[in-house]
C-alpha cells in the first residue's frame, strides 16, 4: 500500500529488496541533520515501491528533530496551478484539505509571524491569496492591482522565504509525490526551491515515473547537471526473484500454498511489489485462497489450474472492482507508487 507496510487482510511485510536505496536516502537524512541540504530523485514505474521506500525512511527518522512535509500531485491536477504547493503549504501550516479558509488563516498568520516576522508583509498576503483565505480589503485590493507575472514572482518569493526560514528553524524534508502529474507552475516553483538546498538544511525528495516528456524528467536532468554534489538519483528496478519470493512469503507464509500458485503469482508480477499485493488481495477477495483460523496457514480452495490471474495490474484491479468486496476484512484498493 502507498507509503505504508499495511497488510493484506491483516497481513504485512517488511520492506524487501531496497536495502541500497534506503541506505542512500538515510545518508541524505544524516547529511541534513548535519546541516547539509540535498536533493533525491526517486524514479520508477507505477507500483514499484517509491512511496513505500520513502515511508520506510520516515519511520526510521521519526525520532530525529526534523520537520517532514509531504505534498502529492493528482492525476487530474495537471492544469491546476500550484496544486503541489497548496498541499505542501497545508502540511507546513498543520491544516488539512478539508479545513475551512477561516480555520487556516490564523495558523498561517502565526507561522509566518514566528518564522518570517521581519518579512511578513512579503509572505503572508501572497500565501493567503494562494490558499484562498479571507484577507483584509486593503490587502486584497493591493494584490488585485498586480499584473499576472508580478503576482507570480511575488508568490514564488513568498514561498521561497517561508521554506528557507522553516529549514533554518529546523531541518526540513519536502517530499513531492507523483511529480509526473504536476502542473507547470508547481514545477517552476519547485525548480526554484531546489536552489535553497545549497545554503541550508533542506532535503527535497522527488518521486515520479520515468516519463521523459514531462517536466519532472527535466527537473531530474537539471539536478544531475547543476546540483551533482548534493543530488542522489535512485532508480527502482523490479524486485529480483529472491526478493519477490520473500515478499510473498512475508505476506502469506512459506507453507500451505502450492508452489505452482506461488510461481504463477511471481511470473505475472514480474518484480512489481504492488502487483504482488493486488494479486493476493484478488485471490483472497474471490475466495481462491483462505486462511485457517486455527493454524493461520493459507490454502487454496480450488485447483490451481482453475485460478485465473490477470496479466496486468489494470486487469487485477478491474477484476476486483467487478466483484463485490467484503468490507468486513478487506479495504478497497488504492493505486500506489
Amino acid at each position: 500500500a502507498r507509503g505504508t507496510a499495511r497488510g493484506i487482510a491483516g497481513l504485512s511485510s517488511l520492506l524487501v529488496g531496497r536495502e541500497a536505496e534506503l541506505a542512500a536516502l538515510q545518508e541524505a537524512v544524516d547529511h541534513l541533520q548535519a546541516g547539509v541540504g540535498g536533493i533525491v530523485t526517486v524514479v520508477g514505474e507505477a507500483g514499484i515501491g517509491k512511496s513505500r521506500l520513502v515511508a520506510e525512511l520516515r519511520r526510521g527518522a521519526v525520532t530525529a528533530p526534523l520537520r517532514w512535509i509531504e505534498g502529492r500531485c493528482l492525476s487530474y491536477g495537471g492544469s491546476i496551478a500550484y496544486l503541489l504547493w497548496l498541499d505542501l503549504l497545508r502540511g507546513m501550516v498543520g491544516v488539512s484539505r478539508d479545513d475551512l479558509p477561516s480555520a487556516v488563516r490564523d495558523p498561517l498568520r502565526e507561522l509566518v509571524q514566528r518564522l518570517c516576522r521581519d518579512r511578513s508583509d512579503e509572505v503572508y498576503p501572497y500565501l493567503g491569496r494562494l490558499m484562498n483565505l479571507p484577507l483584509g480589503e486593503e490587502v486584497a485590493a493591493a494584490l488585485e492591482d498586480l499584473e499576472g507575472e508580478q503576482l507570480k514572482t511575488a508568490t514564488f518569493r513568498a514561498v521561497e522565504i517561508l521554506v528557507e526560514r522553516a529549514a533554518r528553524d529546523r531541518p526540513l524534508v519536502l517530499v513531492c509525490e507523483d511529480l509526473h502529474w504536476a502542473d507547470p507552475t508547481s514545477m517552476d516553483l519547485l525548480e526554484r526551491i531546489l536552489g535553497l538546498t545549497e545554503g541550508g538544511p533542506l532535503l527535497v525528495v522527488c518521486l515520479f515515473r520515468p516519463e521523459r516528456d514531462h517536466r519532472s524528467w527535466q527537473l531530474r536532468e537539471k539536478a544531475v547537471q547543476d546540483c551533482a554534489p548534493r543530488h542522489s538519483d535512485l532508480w527502482l528496478a523490479p524486485l529480483n526473484a529472491s526478493a519477490s519470493q520473500t515478499l510473498v512469503g512475508n505476506l502469506l507464509g512459506y507453507e500451505g500454498l502450492p508452489e505452482q500458485l506461488r510461481e504463477l503469482i511471481l511470473s505475472r508480477a514480474e518484480g512489481n511489489p504492488f502487483y504482488v499485493e493486488e494479486v493476493i488481495r484478488s485471490l483472497i477477495d474471490s475466495g481462491a485462497i483462505v486462511r485457517d483460523e486455527t493454524s493461520g496457514r493459507w490454502a487454496t480452495t480450488r485447483d490451481v489450474a482453475e485460478i485465473a490471474i490477470p496479466d496486468t495490474l489494470q486487469g487485477v484491479l478491474a477484476a476486483r472492482i467487478d466483484r463485490p468486496v467484503s468490507y468486513t476484512h478487506l479495504t478497497l484498493p488504492t493505486i500506489t507508487e
